[in-house]
């Protein structure tokens, strides 16, 4: 039986035990039965009932409540939503996305980034983001612009750090809207940042030869293992990065050949590193009874196969009250060999850093064994004469000179 589709019908009708619904040209009425906790109530609605362009399923969006919208307006809103679906547009997901605050938009982001970034990296972001964007978590995200972003964060976020949190966790909020919803680009919020004034960067601090002795001094007599202590006399004898120490394995250190392999992770290059007498004792002396090639020379405490953290160098300088770090004894490794007068090339092929980037250099692959010997000598004899300079040079005749000092 075909219902007619009129006001005065609706409003005869009064809620029974069952969902009632009559449509006519995509416009649903809908009676739903009555409420046995408030039996009084009965619940009319206008819906649009239509086929969804993104996934294919009907849907029903709802238009409002029978008592509040009239028969022609409901007509009238359902073909504005009838153009929208011409248009590809799913009328339900348009309705989400225009009411969608920044907060409501970042918890979505939070929520699809948290299987592809790491946990401390989204914590920061949910920390900052919650403690500085105040008023603006409210507004919908698709009024938000790039001046009130900018002007919000100069009001309340001081710390030049904070901010530069602050502007990442919009750019991906909007990243994120832009890839799911596509009514808003990124490029908008992009470079903010690059208007603040950054703040000028501390002069790092570095063990400055003045101060070697008294480091060299500390670090023999802390109350850390010598396994810590030698890893620390190593990363000031060969400038090399600590991650790339904490990788080295007992295969590739060649103590017939003087010779000690060490892979810089972060250029993927192998330096050849000349292995000193004094650098050779220290290492014999950690090395372990039944030790094979392949484990590590500074290991997990009761894993040989893995390396060890950062923190197990780190632990020396916190020990000794150094202000310094482990990374910054490639400064010190750099400054003294250069104050030497050693050829600047061979320091930087040391450092692992790439050298001279022009033709000269893409032809010439040499890696300067023999000339940087001299180099890990010069560095070696300083740390086993606790960083008194005044004493390598009197260990080396000046005759000999020349074999620690390379001109040009």
């Amino acid at each position: 039986m075909e219902h007619p589709f009129t006001k005065k019908y609706f409003d005869g009708l009064q809620a029974g035990d069952k969902l009632l619904q009559v449509s006519k040209d995509g416009l649903t009425f809908r009676l739903h039965p009555i409420n046995k906790l408030k039996p009084d109530i009965s619940k009319k609605s206008w819906c649009f009932r239509f086929r969804s362009p993104i996934n294919g399923k009907t849907k029903l969006f709802k238009i409002g409540n029978y008592e509040d919208v009239t028969i022609t307006h409901a007509r009238n809103i359902v073909k504005k939503l009838k153009a929208q679906l011409a248009d590809g547009h799913d009328p339900i997901l348009e309705k989400k996305v225009v009411g969608l605050t920044l907060v409501e938009a970042f918890e979505k982001y939070f929520a699809r980034a948290s299987t592809k970034t790491k946990r401390s990296t989204l914590n920061n972001y949910k920390s900052v983001f919650y403690k500085y964007a105040g008023q603006l978590k409210s507004i919908p995200y698709k009024k938000l612009s790039r001046n009130m972003i900018k002007d919000h964060a100069r009001a309340n976020i001081e710390s030049y750090s904070r901010k530069k949190i602050f502007y990442s966790v919009i750019v991906n909020t909007m990243a994120f809207c832009e890839s799911e919803f596509g009514d808003i680009e990124k490029q908008n919020f992009t470079g903010l940042l690059a208007l603040e004034n950054e703040p000028p960067k501390p002069d790092l601090d570095f063990v400055t030869v003045d101060r070697l002795p008294q480091f060299i001094s500390d670090i023999h007599s802390c109350k850390k293992s010598i396994e810590k202590k030698y890893a620390t006399l190593l990363l000031l004898m060969w400038g090399c990065r600590v991650q790339s120490l904490l990788n080295l394995q007992w295969k590739d250190i060649g103590f017939d050949n003087n010779k000690v392999s060490i892979f810089e992770s972060k250029t993927s290059t192998n330096i050849d590193v000349f292995l000193t007498e004094y650098a050779k004792s220290l290492l014999e002396k950690i090395k372990p009874v039944g030790a094979e090639n392949d484990h590590y020379v500074f290991h997990l405490r009761n894993n040989r196969n893995k390396p060890n953290h950062r923190q197990f160098v780190g632990v020396v300088f916190a020990s000794i009250k150094e202000k310094s770090t482990a990374h910054r004894l490639r400064y010190t490794f750099s400054s003294i060999l250069n104050d030497a007068g050693f050829n600047p090339m061979y320091i930087e092929i040391c450092l692992g850093h790439a050298v001279n980037t022009q033709i000269s250099r893409i032809y010439n692959k040499s890696e300067y064994q023999e000339q940087r010997k001299p180099l890990y000598q010069y560095m070696s004899d300083l740390v086993e004469n606790e960083g008194d300079i005044e004493a390598v040079s009197g260990v080396n005749s000046e005759s000999a000179g020349s074999r620690w000092r390379l001109k040009g």
